[in-house]
């Protein structure tokens, strides 16, 4: 690629405290097969080696731009990026989350068979143990899409956005959400363009239990509730007391392990329907090894061993 032509895709990292993913990161994306890319990092204040790094790691490669902030959150580093990128199509890239090879060039041919589509999100895995497992791979239309944005329901995983550039600078992410700012977008991307789930893995996204504590359920719920109200204001709806938060969003918001027992359960079904029960399986007793246990730990043994009939009721 053409270091003065602008390129079809930015890729857009922010980057906080990354110094331990951050390079297998980088190395992710510069392996796309569509090279047609750059790649910006902004480091958002981080307190151990990631602006280092990221400053390294671009002095190899011109593909590489490095911003860096003090601590504002993901929202404003975000915003910059958005304002500094010179791609067509700018594409989501946490900083300890991997891109499959053919990333930017499956979404480079939805975009060019559907130039009515605003944004896209895919199907994704999670990366845990060191192993990719359990996908969550399930094709949305516009039409199923905006079905569930009606609902005040993203479609897919936040992580997994790739939007226009021209759309993302008119909307921009909120500052005031230092979580859940990507389901805020979503939800204001999707009331005003279409936009579609692609039916492929395309991002390997990295948990840590360690890193679900009680307190971030909390503070989750009460980003959830920001963006809900946010939603239930442009929409002319009365906001939700937190009563009735709780009784239809709030539970899931607050589970401490991040819904990681629903995600499991989903994967098992959909590889199943897919008629993938040997993955369905694999995914089902993954689950059991490592999950913490609960009542619901069994549910995805369950549908990867029931008849397609029976799970689909």
């Amino acid at each position: 690629m053409s270091t003065s032509a602008a390129p079809r895709f930015s890729v857009l990292c922010s980057a906080y405290n990354a110094e331990a993913t951050l390079e297998a990161t980088v190395a992710s994306v510069l392996a796309q097969s569509c090279g047609d890319f750059e790649l910006l990092i902004t480091d958002d204040g981080s307190t151990d080696g990631t602006l280092a790094l990221a400053r390294r790691l671009a002095a190899g490669d011109p593909r590489i731009r490095v911003l860096a902030q003090d601590n504002a959150g993901k929202s404003v580093a975000m915003n910059a990026m958005i304002a500094a990128a010179r791609g067509a199509i700018l594409v989501m890239q946490d900083a300890d989350d991997l891109s499959p090879p053919e990333r930017l060039a499956v979404l480079a041919g939805r975009f060019d068979a559907r130039p009515e589509l605003g944004l896209a999100l895919s199907g994704y895995a999670l990366l845990w143990h060191g192993h990719v497992v359990a996908p969550r791979v399930q094709e949305k239309s516009p039409a199923d899409c905006a079905a569930e944005i009606a609902q005040m329901r993203s479609p897919g995983h936040d992580a997994t956005i790739a939007v226009r550039r021209e759309i993302a600078a008119g909307f921009g992410f909120e500052p005031a959400l230092r979580t859940c700012q990507g389901m805020d977008f979503i939800l204001r991307v999707g009331e005003a363009h279409p936009m579609e789930v692609i039916g492929r893995c395309l991002l390997h996204y990295r948990i840590s239990m360690t890193s679900n504590t009680r307190a971030q359920a909390e503070r989750r719920a009460r980003m959830i509730k920001l963006a809900h109200d946010r939603a239930r204001t442009r929409r002319g709806l009365a906001l939700y007391s937190w009563e009735a938060f709780d009784t239809n969003v709030g539970a899931l918001a607050r589970d401490p392990h991040n819904q990681l027992h629903a995600h499991f359960t989903d994967s098992a079904f959909l590889q199943m329907m897919a008629g993938d029960r040997r993955g369905a399986l694999a995914t089902a007793l993954f689950g059991l090894r490592h999950l913490p246990w609960r009542r619901d730990s069994l549910k995805p043994v369950v549908y990867a061993l029931a008849p397609r009939a029976l799970a689909r009721r």
